[in-house]
């Protein structure tokens, strides 16, 4: 309701701006089909249609200002459920070097392409975790922009729930409490006061190093969009309900891309992350973990090849635990209409367990494209990809844009 209520407050705003150039309605119409191998037959899944309208205000070459507003409306074709989703939506003041915008917005600070260790601001939809997308969040949002640096400040007023994973890819713990009922009312999610107000910023230098070297650092301290604790109630010796708690969070991140000249781009990232109010570099057990990303992005022709090391870290009650995986993916521009892409991944858990991916798409005419993606899963239970072993996944989207 929150984030409904910040994008009808902007789309107020951006109908009553004026002076209004470069006026663009348009949307999306997307419908899908798919199913999980071995566990239901293909079946129609969530219909979306999503319209929007952007535009600039003042001249087209040089605005004062931009602007977008767009909403979904999304069908769900196993419970007949209409969903209305707000999309992004916000306002956009140019002055000088500064940059201000407000509305619902998504904040990509991340620079890999597998995990995203910096990429907190946003809640994510992690209804398919292997396919998971950012939600729009409203933010207050200022942009410098320097010869060689830039820093982005934010400050998230609402608090917004991200999705958890839908039933095929529940987690062992989350498994566990489905025999339980979720008492929705009692969740500790947070109410809209100061002591709940995210904020955080993302500095960025550019130096002549090489083909060029970008250094990175992010702070940000806000509420975890997903539960961080599970709460069991009782009636007798034996739990009857649970609940969710969320606590305060703190990130400290760095980023570091070097361009090295013929089309090898190397990259690391790292984010540290502490919960509540425990010490920064001495915090409680089960308070405090990080994930580091480090690869490689070699361009050959329209082809791309991408290789990522992931290693993700949590202090436990007595010691850390660790885990690793690898990535690749391979993705192949094969003329203005055809692309194909192919990823794998390696999780080190246990006895291992892997991942596959492939994704083609085809643009039929002007706005019209046909893709197709599937994902399939192998190994120990114990994995993060061997717990999805019966939930290999195909999927055909048919997407019109106007």
């Amino acid at each position: 309701m929150k984030r409904m209520i910040a994008s009808a407050w902007v789309l107020a705003v951006i109908l009553c701006a004026t002076p209004v150039s470069a006026q663009t309605f348009s949307g999306t119409l997307e419908t899908r089909m798919g199913g999980y191998w071995g566990e239901t037959a293909l079946a129609p899944l969530t219909q979306e249609v999503t319209g929007g309208v952007d535009g600039k205000v003042g001249s087209a070459d040089a605005p004062s200002a931009q602007y977008l507003a767009s909403v979904s409306l999304e069908y769900d074709p196993a419970t007949n459920e209409i969903r209305i989703k707000p999309e992004e939506a916000w306002v956009k003041i140019f002055a000088g070097s500064f940059d201000f915008s407000l509305g619902n917005q998504i904040v990509a600070w991340s620079i890999s392409d597998a995990v995203y260790p910096c990429d907190v601001v946003n809640p994510w939809d992690n209804s398919i975790p292997v396919d998971r997308a950012k939600m729009p969040s409203p933010l207050a949002r200022v942009v410098l922009n320097g010869s060689f640096f830039s820093i982005d400040l934010v400050a998230q007023p609402y608090w917004v729930h991200g999705l958890l994973p839908e039933s095929p890819w529940e987690t062992p713990s989350q498994i566990a409490l489905d025999p339980l009922t979720h008492e929705v009312a009692s969740d500790k999610t947070p109410d809209f006061s100061w002591d709940n107000v995210g904020f955080g910023g993302h500095a960025k230098v550019s130096l002549e190093l090489l083909q060029g070297l970008d250094i990175g650092l992010t702070y940000f301290r806000g509420v975890s969009s997903t539960p961080t604790g599970v709460v069991l109630s009782y009636t007798g010796p034996y739990p009857t309900g649970y609940y969710y708690t969320f606590d305060r969070s703190t990130l400290l991140g760095a980023d570091l891309t070097l361009a090295t000249g013929g089309d090898l781009l190397l990259k690391t990232e790292w984010g540290y992350t502490t919960l509540g109010d425990t010490d920064l570099f001495n915090p409680e057990a089960g308070k405090a973990s990080a994930e580091g990303v480090s690869g490689f992005e070699y361009t050959i022709g329209t082809a791309q090849i991408e290789g990522e090391y992931v290693l993700d870290w949590t202090n436990g009650t007595s010691e850390g635990t660790y885990q690793h995986r690898v990535f690749g993916i391979f993705t192949w521009n094969i003329d203005d209409r055809s692309e194909i892409k192919l990823a794998g991944s390696y999780d080190f858990t246990g006895s291992g367990g892997t991942m596959l991916s492939a994704e083609g798409s085809y643009t039929i005419a002007d706005g019209l494209q046909l893709a197709c993606d599937m994902y399939a899963f192998f190994g120990d239970t114990t994995t993060i990809y061997g717990a999805y072993s019966k939930d290999d996944l195909a999927r055909v989207t048919l997407t019109y844009s106007f």
